[in-house]
């Protein structure tokens, strides 16, 4: 039984333990520089959280259906090295190529999209990151000009302490 545990829970537990403590670990550390800063970076989680969860969805059903093609694609070649000396008899080469190329190529449109969502969530993911970066920077600087934070290194330190914890929330979301 404790064997079962292990290959269903695996690495997954510590892989969310280390996030979720990387995540509170940034909040606080930012919250204790400079709340105002923080309070408007915490807005980048949620945003985090729902772009790698939406990416691992939509990865997971491009796969899926991705790799039931390719078997389909397997069965036929299996069939194919079972039968070789048959389909050589009847010359049967190219019909045989032509049934793997046509099951291969329906799985093709799978991992194509796999791909898309992959860049496209991925690359939604780092904008949003940026962005906030960004709004971080220009927040920051509006404080040190009417003098509520004093050193500009704090800025930095909230701002690179809560883009850690959302990326780190980022990569550990599917897992939860």
């Amino acid at each position: 039984n404790m064997e079962r545990i292990q290959e269903g829970i695996g690495d997954k537990l510590g892989v969310l333990i280390r996030g979720l403590s990387m995540v509170l670990t940034s909040i606080i550390i930012s919250l204790c520089y400079q709340w105002r800063l923080a309070l408007m970076m915490i807005g980048l989680i949620p945003i985090c959280t729902i772009c790698m969860t939406l990416l691992s969805r939509f990865l997971e059903k491009s796969t899926e259906q991705e790799l039931d093609k390719v078997g389909v694609a397997g069965v036929v070649a299996e069939e194919a090295l079972m039968g070789v000396r048959t389909i050589q008899a009847f010359n049967g080469q190219e019909e045989m190529v032509a049934k793997y190329e046509k099951e291969l190529n329906s799985g093709k449109l799978y991992a194509i999209w796999g791909g898309f969502w992959s860049g496209f969530f991925g690359g939604l993911f780092f904008f949003w990151l940026m962005a906030f970066m960004g709004g971080g920077i220009l927040y920051g600087g509006y404080l040190l000009k009417i003098g509520i934070m004093k050193n500009p290194g704090d800025v930095f330190i909230v701002i690179v302490a809560m883009l850690l914890g959302a990326y780190f929330l980022g990569l550990i979301s599917p897992h939860m």
